[in-house]
């Protein structure tokens, strides 16, 4: 207890003299990890106080509220290994120190948030993660930087004098680089992958993790059409025997100029990208510390889960690179949970540069000999082939060189477990993922702002503006994702500066008008709809608005083939006054000009030279105008014009085919009138369109009032598990009641846990004989039928083999269906064997049972 409370005054020592020297506006204290700039007499860059240092000083504070009690002892004591472990650290950092006193000393121990001395690799537990998404290398790194909020270190010139240790940093959801690189590789290790902790130097963009000079990974996304367009399987039109399309002629002149103006499009959007980089360029912060800022990232090698290359994760933005383009400056060392390789060349060399391969003992020195790992070429391991540091120190002190390494007598340290506690994330908190229900990230020319399941009322899952400018300023663009919404919205795109609005559902919405909408698009005036038309039952696909101008409605998949309808109204003058006899007032309250339907051909190999292409009505100019389509081998169409008058309407038509027979009045009268019909109809029809259209924008107002967010399934099964536990135990009573044997026999009107009379207990007990010996006659007279269907078909089949003329092969095929048809025999048989040995029993069981129901203690002992 007296060494608990000496470690937590010496944790409280340490919060008072950070405030003392952040109220003096200096920095004082000696670290053993203190580079060569510190060692100089550099101090620490002076800015001023940013949210990144509000982090660090709530790190502070954090660890000076810890409680060493709360902690498992291996946290609060070192065993007896690890004491020897930290001896021979001890020795290690005293002989490399006397060798390279040009270099910082190496880091090799660190206090954990008990401020108990640890070995730096024993931070590092190897775990598998109980969820499946953790086991893929993108998803996880990008979930533990989300997870965990970085905070940068207090001093950009030497690590943390207190590390955290993995459990506690998931806990906390809170670390510095050194404590998410621990913790990233514990995940990775156990995930299978051949992950190192790196401390090096970064640049200040790394450190405090600033990507501000970062293009936004979700910005690639064109109009987020990704997230919620369906792949649509397509109809393989170019097979071996299918007609080649028509050329399409072009003028080249046209193909010239809009080739022209793609290039100069391009060409500007080059030279304003270059120009924003200069400008970005020349607002770069200069870095007094430029390549001396501490760092910690993870690296994973090639070889394990087919990882090709060697990657670099920085672990606080959850950045993926390969090795040959990451931005660090130079590593002091490497380690994993086996181990602690120092970098022997120049640590200032980029990382990019450095030889990895850590059996090379000229560029990475080990320090644990028994973890060594053997060279796969030559199969030996590094023992075999020179020897280590602390030996050769001793050997320059002594004069001694040559030493043998077979000698029984050398004593490897073995490293000790981890000490830390299992390292685990709860359902809960994976699925919220954000530590405060949301998190904000600047990017180059965006902002994206992401939130946990459910956190919003209107489930918004994430939110992303683009900017123009880098000052992040003039709005250019914002993008809404949304998930789990009843009404089904899943994108929303807004233009600030034209007053566009894109929103875009998926197939899984839910509205009580059927509507199957896709997307809606508004454009001031101009508003277009789109719908899934194979959920609809008029395969509308598509409608466009101009607001008091123009309805234009296409279609797909439809009986009558028709793909589109349009209506145009009639826009008065001002002052103008429209009377109730203009066409349409009648029968949609407004003045309509003209009206328009279009439809398909009919499938290749028919002649549809008699089918209407496209047919209109001119109401102000009270004719009707029908387009053909084009036979077959015709360069021309057939068309009429229907002009109406009340007295005898004129009909003007034009044939392709010279040599067919013109149409006589009285059909070209039944077609007038069925034209006529058609027309009021299709006035109708439009009518009842914007009635539709009217009450799904009413629903859709409804929906964006108040926001239906349907709950994931875990929250309904913990939900269901509440009601459940709330539910009456009478309930489970009621069950056990259901499960009586003689509930089917017994007398109505009776409860069930009363005694009978003689009469009624008999009548009970002779039911319910019957209904067993009933179950296990039918049950016999099953099996005994399935035994003479399988004897009765093996014998035809060895008549109809006896008959027929023989070969080999039928034989064979003869001798298999024999063996199967007897195995099938032998095993009825002794199912039904088994059967008559059961009924026997489970009737005499029945009869003990009712003879000791106390319900039927009335019956005569001789009954019973």
């Amino acid at each position: 207890f007296s060494k608990i409370f000496v470690q937590h005054i010496l944790i409280s020592s340490v919060v008072w003299c950070y405030q003392v020297a952040e109220d003096n506006a200096e920095q004082s204290g000696d670290d053993n990890n203190v580079p060569d700039a510190a060692a100089e007499g550099e101090s620490a860059e002076q800015t001023t106080v940013d949210p990144l240092d509000e982090l660090a000083k709530r790190r502070m504070e954090r660890l000076g509220a810890i409680d060493p009690s709360d902690f498992p002892q291996t946290y609060c004591s070192s065993s007896p290994d690890e004491e020897l472990v930290m001896d021979y650290l001890d020795d290690f950092r005293r002989q490399f120190v006397q060798l390279y006193p040009d270099r910082s000393e190496p880091l090799l121990e660190l206090r954990n948030e008990c401020g108990v001395p640890k070995p730096i690799c024993t931070f590092v537990r190897p775990t598998l993660a109980s969820y499946k998404q953790m086991y893929d290398l993108k998803w996880a790194i990008q979930f533990m930087a989300d997870f965990v909020e970085y905070e940068p270190l207090p001093d950009p010139l030497k690590i943390s004098t207190y590390g955290v240790s993995p459990s506690t940093v998931l806990d906390w959801q809170m670390g510095d680089c050194l404590d998410m690189a621990n913790t990233v590789c514990s995940f990775l290790i156990g995930s299978g992958f051949d992950a190192y902790v790196v401390l090096g130097y970064a640049p200040i963009t790394i450190t405090r993790a600033d990507q501000s000079r970062t293009d936004c990974p979700y910005s690639e996304e064109m109009d987020g059409a990704s997230i919620i367009e369906d792949a649509e399987e397509t109809d393989d039109l170019n097979g071996k025997y299918s007609i080649r399309p028509r050329p399409q002629v072009h003028s080249l002149h046209l193909l010239r100029r809009a080739k022209l103006d793609k290039l100069n499009s391009a060409q500007r959007k080059i030279d304003e990208e270059e120009a924003m980089r200069v400008v970005e360029k020349e607002s770069e912060i200069v870095d007094d510390l430029d390549g001396k800022r501490i760092h910690c990232w993870v690296l994973v090698r090639s070889g394990s889960r087919e990882i090709p290359r060697h990657m670099c994760i920085e672990p606080s933005t959850g950045s993926l690179w390969p090795l040959e383009d990451c931005p660090y400056f130079g590593a002091e060392s490497i380690w994993n949970h086996s181990n602690i390789w120092v970098n022997m060349g120049n640590p200032k060399t980029p990382f990019k540069d450095v030889n990895l391969d850590l059996n090379d003992n000229k560029d990475w020195e080990y320090v644990f000999m028994d973890a060594v790992p053997k060279d796969p070429f030559s199969g030996t391991s590094n023992l075999e082939s020179s020897g280590d540091l602390s030996k050769t120190v001793e050997d320059a002190e002594t004069g001694e060189v040559d030493v043998d390494d077979n000698d029984e007598d050398i004593k490897i340290v073995e490293l000790p477990a981890s000490w830390v506690s299992p390292v685990a994330i709860s359902r809960d908190k994976f699925v919220e993922r954000f530590a405060a229900g949301s998190r904000t990230k600047r990017y180059r020319r965006c902002i994206v702002e992401e939130f946990s399941w459910n956190a919003r009322s209107d489930g918004m899952c994430r939110k992303l503006t683009l900017f123009t400018d880098l000052a992040c300023t003039n709005v250019k663009e914002i993008r809404e994702y949304f998930a789990a919404r009843k009404d089904g919205l899943r994108l929303r795109l807004r233009y600030p500066s034209t007053g566009k609005v894109i929103s875009k559902f998926g197939k899984d919405r839910q509205s009580p008008l059927g509507d199957a909408l896709k997307e809606i698009v508004e454009i001031g005036e101009l508003k277009e709809y789109k719908f899934f038309h194979t959920a609809r039952t008029d395969g509308k696909k598509l409608r466009k608005e101009m607001e008091g101008k123009k309805v234009i409605e296409e279609f797909e998949g439809r009986d009558d083939r028709m793909e589109y309808r349009s209506i145009t109204y009639y826009i008065p003058e001002p002052g103008e006054e429209i009377t109730k006899q203009a066409p349409g007032m009648k029968e949609i309250g407004r003045p309509v000009v003209k009206m328009c339907q279009k439809f398909e051909k009919l499938p290749s190999g028919m002649d549809s030279s008699d089918q209407v292409r496209c047919q209109r009505y001119f109401l102000q100019e009270d004719r009707i105008h029908l387009d053909y389509h084009y036979g077959k081998g015709k360069i021309t169409a057939s068309s009429k014009t229907y002009t109406k008058d009340k007295d005898a309407p004129r009909c003007v038509a034009y044939e392709s085919d010279s040599f067919a027979e013109a149409p006589n009045a009285s059909a070209e009268k039944e077609e007038y009138e069925r034209l006529l019909a058609e027309e009021k109809a299709l006035l109708l029809t439009f009518k009842e369109e914007d009635r539709d259209l009217r009450n799904m924008l009413e629903q859709r107002r409804k929906e964006e009032e108040v926001v239906e967010v349907v709950p994931s399934l875990r929250e309904q099964l913990k939900a269901k598990l509440k009601q459940d536990a709330l539910k009456p135990k009478e309930e489970k009573q009621d069950v056990a009641v259901k499960a009586d044997y003689l509930a089917p026999f017994w007398p109505k009107n009776t409860p069930k846990d009363s005694k009978l009379n003689l009469s009624a207990a008999n009548d009970v007990k002779e039911r319910c004989l019957k209904a067993l010996k009933e179950r296990l006659i039918d049950r016999a007279h099953i099996i005994e039928s399935r035994l003479e269907e399988e004897q009765q078909a093996l014998a035809r089949r060895q008549a109809g083999f006896q008959r027929q003329d023989k070969d080999k092969a039928a034989e064979e095929e003869h001798e298999r269906y024999v063996q199967s048809a007897t195995f099938r025999i032998q095993i009825l048989k002794q199912r039904r064997d088994r059967h008559e040995e059961l009924a026997k029993q489970k009737f005499r069981d029945m009869i003990a049972k009712l003879q000791a129901d106390d319900r039927l203690s009335a019956m005569l002992p001789d009954d019973r």
